[in-house]
């Protein structure tokens, strides 16, 4: 597709403009600051000090040592370069739709809530590893890095404005296959040696908060449209497989009491061929793009 036609637009082909040529909203910035900062320490000033105190090393997080914090605190610092440069040019690319139309207590809100279940998830996992396995690397491996609130922000405008394209590093693609094109690329990282686990369990966090909790404007919870179940993030062919998949995780949310259950239908809110789009979700998702637009409007 020509880049010329992707920023003029046309009703078959919505357009979202080049992310570099918007103005970087306050949070955003502040983030993107926040994280540099942190990570430059990581890497050139403390890195050993840095990582052992903050990043998340399971065996540091459990008893004796119990640094309970780097739960929290190691989704904000990147120990390599690379990995730094790619969470900055995601949140640029991302973040710069999402801040506006959320506003910041709710932006922020987001980050902080993908960054810290991202954090849990992951340390629950190693510890469940070491325990199935009798791997002691699973408790000594460290993680660090933002790449799961880069890829949660991918899964939002995938809600947000999914037939859109974002004309990112000079590459057109539709906002909706973001996540799915990070997910992809998880395997080219971790032979790079550049993996985030955070980018996986960002991705569900990110999904479960916008399905089921976030608090829209008009008062209603969550998002139950169609186009917006776990499904429809992975392709035609593998959707039988995911919704069987999908409907396990349906019934452990259930259980866990993470999630409700109106009709007691176990999958209903994960299995594309159950849940039909609703009015109301596509009327948000039309008071969005109203919001962005005119948003990308005033600070040309």
């Amino acid at each position: 597709m020509d880049p010329e036609s992707l920023q003029t637009g046309t009703a078959s082909t919505p357009v979202i403009q080049n992310a570099f040529t918007l103005q970087i909203p306050p949070v955003t910035r502040y983030i993107l600051l926040f994280t540099s900062i942190t990570s430059i320490i990581a890497i050139f000033i403390l890195p050993s000090t840095f990582v052992n105190l903050f990043g998340l090393i399971p065996n540091s997080t459990l008893p004796p040592n119990m640094y309970l914090w780097n739960i929290i605190t190691a989704p904000y610092f990147e120990s390599t370069l690379i990995d730094l440069g790619v969470s900055i040019l995601g949140t640029l690319a991302f973040a710069k739709f999402i801040e506006p139309l959320w506003g910041q207590s709710e932006f922020i809100k987001f980050i902080f809530i993908v960054n810290a279940f991202s954090g849990l998830i992951v340390f629950l996992a190693s510890v469940v590893h070491y325990f199935a396995t009798g791997s002691e690397l699973a408790l000594f491996k460290e993680s660090t890095g933002f790449n799961g609130a880069v890829v949660a922000m991918a899964v939002a405008l995938k809600q947000l404005r999914p037939d859109q394209y974002l004309l990112f590093a000079f590459i057109p693609i539709k906002a909706k296959h973001l996540p799915l094109v990070f997910l992809a690329l998880e395997p080219v990282f971790i032979i790079l040696g550049h993996s985030s686990r955070f980018l996986i369990s960002g991705f569900f966090v990110s999904w479960v908060y916008l399905r089921f909790y976030q608090k829209q404007a008009d008062g209603s919870i969550g998002d139950p449209s169609k186009d917006f179940s776990f499904v429809s993030f992975f392709p035609v062919f593998l959707q039988p497989l995911v919704a069987v998949i999908s409907n396990i995780m349906w019934r452990i949310l259930v259980i866990g009491r993470c999630c409700s259950n109106p009709e007691k239908n176990p999958g209903s809110a994960l299995s594309a061929y159950i849940v039909d789009d609703s009015f109301e979700a596509q009327r948000r998702r039309a008071k969005a793009v109203q919001v962005v637009e005119a948003t990308m409007k005033k600070k040309e």
